[in-house]
């Protein structure tokens, strides 16, 4: 039981929308598979096709933007804390702990699906190099 009042619970919910998907919104979690292919062949910048209805796409740049507020927000508020990020989608997550797996975040992000979440995990995530170290 964690015991977290309800006045300690801070919605973020733009900061953790689920990444747009475009003409692979709505469809089967197997659409996934192919987004992730074009973003470890064309990079962090590939955009899904928007869909003809108007659903939007967004790009792992695009979630990371979001998850960089996030964390902005989080040490701004909570410094020295312990913090749980309970998300709707494993999308900002796994891109999160891709940027935060490698001093070179360009070379992990692209493969940001191999840090996957599957539904209900748990995972402690610390950077590679915190900033205390950058400051020696």
């Amino acid at each position: 039981e964690f015991q977290i009042g309800q006045n300690r619970i801070v919605p973020e919910f733009t900061f953790l929308d689920a990444r747009a998907a475009g003409i692979y919104e709505g469809k089967s979690i197997d659409s996934w598979n192919e987004i992730h292919k074009h973003d470890e062949i064309d990079g962090i910048k590939y955009r899904p096709p928007v869909n003809t209805d108007g659903t939007p796409s967004d790009s792992v740049s695009d979630v990371l933007v979001r998850g960089n507020q996030l964390i902005s927000t989080i040490e701004s508020m909570y410094t020295g804390e312990n913090v749980i990020v309970v998300s709707p989608d494993s999308e900002i997550l796994s891109i999160l702990q891709a940027a935060l797996y490698d001093e070179n975040p360009d070379q992990s992000l692209p493969f940001h699906s191999r840090f996957h979440f599957n539904n209900g995990e748990f995972r402690v995530i610390k950077p590679v190099v915190k900033p205390r170290e950058l400051l020696v």
